[in-house]
């Protein structure tokens, strides 16, 4: 249950998704004070509109003890992923806000043990002044508790910093730079060298500096030193990391028998488990434990500014049972079965990276894996001349590994057989990223891996016998799609060499909808002021030198063609053309030629095709 907090009353409210507590924001301004309440072990919004790259400073004028607040956000895009800055000692102060989902930012505010608190928000930033300072010397160097992080602070001269290192554990101390260069080294508490200190520059979550220490059988307070270098970073982002050696056993349990749902967010800045799993070497992992009273699908979904790689594995994390990589910061593990039994899943990272992250796990239902999940088991489209559309999702499904594009995403088949070699044209549109490729039977892919994207085209020729389509979710999360595929008939008048001879004057009517790409130019030798990289036809016409000749293309509505002239086919240039913007929209070509002889007219465009008529005088 979460609650809702006015004017001195609370009153309980049902957990609504991700988004339960900010739907519920009130609204405020920037620049007056706000006084609000907010229940013990409770919480409170606030929403205010900003542009990208505004100043922010909050302060707390009055509140009950335990009080506290952060910054929320949502980044723009259809995953809405979540960002969260914590205020510092009461204290927010922001050089220049994120971008976020509608302009729209939220103020989060916790309390202990509940009461009245007043805050005061303002677009306004002061130079070389954060919630820490001053920490100009060793003297006053402010002490921060490890594993939290502390946005926004400055590093106009050198900063100390203190932490207190656990015994027997390690300490990573990270700097994160919005621009610039710093550097950071450890002391012991009195200011002396401490030994064993590694350093090395990070690149992830916008790039920055690091400085490890393998620790101490005792209890150490550690002295941080931020120097800025030239140029001055403009922001640091700190994050003190101390752990132990990770090892399964000693996993925090997030999942525990018959619980549905649960959430974390943190790090994987200073874990490593030390495993290489199915996405390879995971880096830097964090790790969380999971009971199963009972078979269940699992689905478990990562949101993070870094490579993310979400894998589970067997409670002695010996094996890796599936995986996932993060694609465009999301990822998804959509486990249509897990049996009953003890679990760890792990969020790492690819290439070493990492950062924060936010974890979401939800137990569900056992469902049945799609007919045609496996290679081989596809479900049959019959193909031809005509367009075939089929809807189809990979809820359910399970990755197939080996040597497909992109193995480790679930995946579904659809399969076809061809009498004779054909040209095979496919398209998929769907709700989260995807990836279209060709198999053959043997489920050996015909087809370079694409790039991920919510749509996708595949056009390529096949041989006689029976090839496989593969659609597969890259992100994981479970998506629906529309597959639409077609055999299209020879376009006669497809290549230059095959040109269909026009008398002047006539009027004939076209499609490039099937028609390849075998004529473009780059932008400098184009004559259309655009690539001409869609679709094309081709027409001969015999012109005579001074003699002025004007053709009109009338596209269909949808259809955005180029109309332009070449000579030869061996050695075409582009000699005379036109490209108006605007689907629908006719274009008029007029060429006057300086010799006699054969042009050829070529129907074209920047991308795709379409059904037009052409007029020639």
């Amino acid at each position: 249950m979460g609650r809702i907090c006015a004017g001195g009353a609370c009153e309980p409210t049902a957990c609504a998704g991700d988004a339960a507590g900010p739907s519920a924001a009130r609204a405020v301004g920037l620049g007056a004070p706000v006084a609000r309440t907010v229940c013990a072990n409770g919480e409170d919004w606030l929403a205010f509109s900003a542009g990208a790259g505004s100043p922010l400073d909050v302060s707390v004028l009055s509140a009950p003890p335990g009080l506290d607040f952060s910054l929320v956000w949502f980044e723009p895009g259809p995953e809405r992923v979540r960002r969260e800055q914590r205020a510092i000692d009461q204290r927010l102060m922001i050089k220049a806000l994120p971008t976020a989902a509608a302009r729209r930012y939220f103020l989060r505010v916790t309390g202990d043990v509940g009461g009245d608190y007043v805050v005061l928000p303002k677009a306004a930033f002061t130079a070389c002044t954060d919630p820490l300072s001053p920490s100009d010397s060793v003297a006053n160097a402010r002490n921060l508790p490890a594993n939290t992080w502390f946005d926004g602070l400055t590093a106009c001269s050198g900063r100390f910093y203190s932490v207190d290192v656990p015994a027997n554990h390690a300490l990573s101390a990270y700097a994160f730079l919005a621009d610039g260069d710093a550097q950071v080294a450890l002391f012991n508490a009195d200011g002396s060298s401490l030994s064993g200190v590694r350093t090395s520059t990070v690149s992830y979550l916008g790039g920055g500096r690091l400085a490890e220490w393998d620790g101490s059988p005792a209890a150490t307070r550690v002295i941080v030193r931020v120097t800025p270098r030239t140029p001055q970073p403009s922001s640091v982002r700190l994050y003190f990391a101390t752990s132990e050696r990770l090892a399964c056993g000693n996993s925090p349990l997030l999942l525990d028998g018959r619980a549905d749902r649960a959430r974390a967010d943190g790090t994987n800045l200073a874990e490593r488990l030390g495993a290489r799993n199915l996405c390879g070497d995971p880096g830097r992992e964090r790790s969380f434990a999971l009971r199963f009273d009972d078979d269940a699908r699992l689905v478990a979904r990562v949101g993070a500014p870094f490579g993310a790689v979400l894998s589970l594995r067997d409670a002695a994390c010996s094996g890796t049972m599936s995986c996932i990589a993060a694609v465009q910061g999301v990822g998804v593990l959509d486990l249509p079965r897990v049996a009953r039994g003890d679990y760890v899943l792990t969020v790492g990272g690819a290439g070493d990276q990492a950062g924060p992250f936010d974890l979401a796990l939800r137990r569900v239902p056992v469902i049945d894996p799609p007919a045609n999940d496996r290679c081989g088991d596809g479900a049959a489209l019959t193909l031809g001349p005509a367009t075939v559309t089929v809807q189809g999702s990979t809820e359910g499904a399970s990755p197939s590994g080996g040597a497909l594009c992109d193995p480790l995403s679930p995946d579904v088949f659809y399969s076809f057989t061809v009498d004779r070699p054909s040209r095979l044209v496919a398209e998929v549109r769907g709700s989260a990223p995807l990836s279209l490729s060709l198999v053959d039977a043997g489920c050996a892919p015909e087809s370079p891996c694409p790039a991920p994207g919510t749509t996708q085209r595949l056009d390529r020729q096949v041989s006689a016998g029976t090839h496989q389509l593969r659609v597969a979710s890259t992100t994981g999360v479970a998506a629906t799609f529309t597959l639409r595929a077609t055999l299209p008939a020879v376009v006669a008048n497809d290549r230059c060499d095959d040109a269909t001879s026009l008398a002047i004057p006539q009027t004939v009517t076209g499609d490039t909808t099937w028609a390849t790409n075998t004529l473009s130019f780059p932008l400098a030798q184009s004559c259309t002021g655009y690539y001409t990289d869609g679709n094309d036809v081709f027409y001969s016409v015999n012109l005579t030198a001074g003699r002025t000749f004007t053709a009109t293309l009338t596209p269909s509505a949808g259809y955005d063609p180029a109309l332009y002239v070449v000579g030869s086919c061996a050695a075409p240039q582009c000699l005379a053309g036109v490209d108006v913007p605007g689907a629908g929209v006719p274009e008029t070509l007029r060429f006057t030629p300086t010799a006699t002889g054969t042009y050829h007219l070529v129907v074209s465009g920047a991308a795709g095709g379409g059904p037009f008529t052409l007029h020639v005088e």
